[in-house]
């Protein structure tokens, strides 16, 4: 029974040729069958590719040349519906895109193949091939780029190459991550050095010029200079977030954390009320702005032949300037009188003392020696008042001295005939206004006393509850002459002679000082116009230095308060019917910096402050009468600088310990032996004042100026200068 070859899908690659010897053999296996075989292989094979090759052909799968030449074989009916199709590409990146038939119209799938020129080939160099350069011509075409690898920590990391036909063009090179370090380095820039930092550019001793933090922050710790401009390195507690300093290290321009902005000493801020932005000036007064409307506008300077800084002022007919306290009230030793020139003042016909006196009328002012007593702070304070009112206008000032020589404040308070006799004299003086017609008001009161209690040792908090209780007594007992809603401001100044006594140990002489000026700096209606030291010179008579001032020095004191009742009286509102608190110089915060450093920062209404030995004498140490205190005691003082216009900073010799505080004006030089004049130990050698006393050199750039002249025929310097403070360190 005949039987069929076996066939498979074979590709032969030879047929098995029959020999002269070859036995005649049939049957599986057989010699005479293996040719036939080995051909019905390959026949097999061929058929079932040229039936592969057709269906595709069919179907549409191999690629069309053309998108034409696919839609033909679609209407032809060769790719059937949802059937995918190859179409070569017009566009030079593919060779091929894919294609649907979606409902019989050929629509793009968004598959591509890639043309060889866009496939990335990478390579790595071998021993036999070290650049990588003819592995990578052996499997690009021209114009095909191709990538040499590298591993090695210095040098390049990635080479690109481009086949141009006949060799490999070098087109790009990455660098590895250890020589960009290298690069970065030597360049003064570094990663990952600090935690906090994601960038720091250093200098050749790796220290942080400029950093970048990882929260985003910029810092350029060693300032900046914006085309050739220094840009100021600012605290964090400073007004500005922008600053910007001339060569004299006056603002030229900032920005500050409440939205103002400063040009040249002008702020100009959004407020609050019905404009958008005003112009002010340092005495708030408005110079022009932006309206609510959109409008600017300017208020011109007055017709009246004042200058910018004598701006009118709002104030009574007759408005009363109370002198209180202890001998410096009555101006003694102020011998001889300096017939300061006076208008628009009056005093009792009794004088301008009026302790036990009877007053029948109201004269002009003029000072007058009593016994050792002569030239008050009256005739000084009415001269600057009235110098800068913005005109007076038939209006005057009325004043007297109801002080006493020696009191302590217990003298002073209610209940006693000092204090029952001036309320007398405030009637007296209404009723005299009232039977001439002219308004009257009883608005402030000038408070200097002190020494007495510093003497006694009187702590200090018993004598800021006795002077606020002072006030608050004759607020109540004058309101009735003044107008309704308005208080009476006392005005302070602080005392500068805590080096002439003695004290007690619990309570030394210098706390009555900084009880001051915690009243002037917390009360709101008790105004301090600044210390007493830089009022009295060296050449002193008998009696003056250690307590008194001189004649020149009470008229100074006068003149500077005069500045503290016009900055009331010019910040008067319907709001503020008391105008706004003037504050002194002083120190707002301290705060230590390292371990050698502190940082203090102060106040003023006319920065900078500046260093000036001119009028003050510098102290023995040469550190300004600026002093470092810990709980070691005293420490000494490497140097003591103005920056930023108005912050202190003091470096220390050695480190700043525990319980560390700043302090000015505070030890007295030149003590001397403790003695017993008078009714307690004194130390009757040492004088206060600007030459020998507790004092510092330290003032801010008030530009006030007054025609009078002091001892050496110049005219006074107002700036203010720093009081006697203490202040401990954050």
């Amino acid at each position: 029974m005949a039987s069929s070859l076996p066939e498979q899908n074979k590709w032969e690659p030879s047929i098995y040729q029959l020999e002269k010897d070859t036995p005649v053999l049939g049957g599986q296996g057989g010699p005479d069958n293996i040719q036939a075989e080995q051909l019905a292989n390959r026949t097999v094979f061929l058929k079932d590719q040229l039936e592969a090759y057709n269906a595709l052909i069919k179907s549409g799968e191999l690629p069309f040349s053309s998108y034409a030449d696919a839609v033909i074989a679609l209407n032809a009916g060769k790719i059937p519906l949802n059937a995918k199709v190859s179409i070569r590409s017009e566009n030079s990146s593919a060779w091929v895109e894919e294609y649907i038939n979606q409902n019989g119209t050929l629509v793009p799938t968004g598959k591509k193949l890639p043309d060889g020129k866009m496939i990335a080939v990478s390579v790595f160099p071998t021993a036999e091939d070290p650049t990588g350069i003819e592995t990578g011509l052996t499997l690009t075409t021209p114009g095909q780029t191709f990538r040499v690898l590298f591993d090695e920590p210095t040098g390049p990391k990635e080479v690109v190459y481009q086949n141009n036909g006949t060799s490999a063009i070098r087109i790009a090179e990455i660098a590895s991550q250890s020589a960009m370090e290298r690069l970065l380095m030597d360049a003064g820039i570094l990663t990952e050095s600090d935690p906090d930092y994601a960038i720091e550019f250093v200098d050749k001793l790796l220290r942080r010029a400029v950093g970048i933090a990882k929260n985003g922050r910029f810092e350029a710790n060693a300032g900046m200079n914006i085309s050739g401009v220094p840009v100021t390195e600012l605290p964090a507690d400073s007004d500005y977030c922008v600053l910007f300093r001339d060569a004299r290290d006056r603002v030229a321009f900032g920005i500050g954390k409440t939205g103002f902005i400063e040009v040249n000493g002008m702020r100009v801020s959004v407020t609050e009320g019905d404009n958008l932005v005003e112009i002010v000036d340092s005495f708030q007064r408005v110079a022009g702005g932006i309206d609510g409307n959109g409008v600017i506008f300017s208020n011109t300077e007055s017709t009246n032949g004042l200058n910018s800084k004598d701006s009118f002022m709002l104030f009574a007919e007759l408005i009363h300037l109370f002198i209180y306290g202890q001998s410096l009230s009555n101006g003694a030793f102020g011998i001889p009188v300096l017939n300061t020139p006076v208008s628009n003042a009056l005093m009792f016909n009794t004088g301008v003392r009026s302790n036990g006196k009877n007053p029948s009328s109201l004269v002009p002012l003029k000072e007058s020696v009593t016994d050792t007593s002569g030239e008050t702070i009256a005739s000084g304070l009415a001269h600057g008042f009235v110098a800068h009112s913005g005109g007076m206008y038939d209006r005057q000032l009325i004043f007297n001295a109801a002080g006493v020589n020696g009191i302590n404040i217990e003298g002073l308070m209610k209940g006693t005939g000092n204090y029952a006799q001036a309320v007398s004299q405030f009637n007296f003086t209404a009723q005299q206004a009232k039977l001439s017609g002219i308004e009257y008001s009883q608005d402030f009161m000038l408070f200097m006393q002190g020494e007495t209690n510093m003497a006694n040792g009187t702590p200090a908090a018993s004598y800021k509850s006795m002077q606020t209780q002072l006030h608050a007594d004759f607020d109540a007992d004058t309101a009735q002459l003044r107008s309704s809603g308005t208080n009476l401001v006392m005005l302070t100044y602080q005392t500068s002679s805590h080096g002439y006594y003695v004290g007690t140990p619990e309570n030394p002489p210098e706390m009555i000082a900084l009880a001051q000026l915690e009243l002037a700096l917390t009360h709101p209606n008790i105004d301090m116009w600044g210390p007493t030291y830089m009022g009295l010179p060296g050449n002193h008579i008998s009696g003056q230095g250690n307590v008194h001032h001189n004649n020149h020095g009470y008229r100074i004191q006068g003149l500077y308060a005069a500045k503290t009742i016009r900055h009331r009286i010019r910040t008067r509102t319907a709001e503020k019917p008391n105008g706004e608190k003037y504050l002194p110089v002083h120190a707002i915060s301290a705060t230590k910096i390292n371990d050698t450093t502190a940082l203090v920062k102060l106040f003023t209404y006319h920065p900078p402050f500046v260093i000036d030995a001119t009028l003050v004498s510098e102290l023995a140490d040469g550190n300004h009468g600026v002093e470092l205190h810990d709980d070691t005691g005293r420490l000494a003082i490497a140097a003591v600088e103005i920056v930023g216009g108005t912050n202190l900073k003091i470096s220390s010799e050695s480190t700043i310990g525990s319980g560390a505080f700043v302090a000015f004006a505070w030890t007295p030089e030149n003590r001397g032996e403790i003695s017993n004049p008078g009714s307690g130990p004194r130390y009757a050698s040492w004088f206060f004042g600007r030459e020998t006393g507790v004092r510092t050199t330290i003032h801010d750039s008030d530009p006030e100026t007054t025609t009078l002249l002091n001892e050496y025929g110049i005219p006074y310097p107002l700036h203010n200068y720093l009081p006697i403070q203490k202040i401990y360190l954050s």
